[in-house]
Parts: C-alpha cells; sequence; structure tokens
C-alpha cells in the first residue's frame, strides 16, 4: 500500500506542469483576506511567464503562496528574506489558485 501511495505521488509530482520562472526581483507583496495566512502574494518585477499555467488571471502578476502551509512558511520567509536583501530570485509555478492566479511551488535565490 506504502509503495502505491509513493507512486501515485510520485506520478503527479511528474505529471504537474511546473515551470521556472526568468530571475527577478519583489516588486511587492500582500497578506490578505483569510485569518489562517492562506492569501499571501507576490509580485515580481519581471513577470517572466505569466500564461505559464494558463491560469484565467494568470497575467495579473500576483503570484498566489499557500501561507497556511509549512512549505508555503518557508517560501514567504525566503521571499522576504531575498527582498530584504535585494537579492534576484526565481519562482516555479505550478497550477493555479481559486481566484485564477499562478501559485507558486518553489523559489530559488541567487545574489
Amino acid at each position: 500500500m506504502k509503495r502505491s501511495l509513493f507512486v501515485l505521488s510520485l506520478f503527479f509530482s511528474i505529471s504537474s506542469q511546473a515551470s521556472w520562472q526568468g530571475w527577478s526581483s519583489v516588486e511587492g507583496y500582500v497578506l490578505e483576506e483569510e485569518g489562517d495566512g492562506s492569501r499571501f502574494y507576490v509580485n515580481m518585477k519581471v513577470d517572466g511567464n505569466p500564461e505559464s499555467d494558463n491560469c484565467e488571471n494568470g497575467s495579473s502578476g500576483w503570484k498566489r503562496v499557500y501561507g497556511n502551509t509549512e512549505k508555503g512558511r518557508y517560501i514567504i520567509s525566503a521571499v522576504l528574506s531575498a527582498h530584504a536583501a535585494k537579492q534576484k530570485m526565481q519562482l516555479n509555478l505550478s497550477g493555479c489558485d481559486d481566484w485564477g492566479r499562478n501559485v507558486v511551488s518553489g523559489i530559488m535565490v541567487h545574489d
């Protein structure tokens, strides 16, 4: 059973259409609405490929981070640290949120 769940999760992680964006710096970010911190959005100065996941509002420039997850909290921390240090970063986008915006699933930071 564990083996089949592992294979199933591996399949879904491989089949997702994640795409790394170009290097850019943060233009702005916002934490809004939900009391659990699940709506954190980041906007990059250069929007590498806004239509990468064909999200309805992907071209808005705002990318969603689910701040109510452990991974999301790490991503938010990296975004804030990179912004404070004026470092460039690269976002990995995967899927769309309920508002039709791209979802950040990974981040790389470079000085």
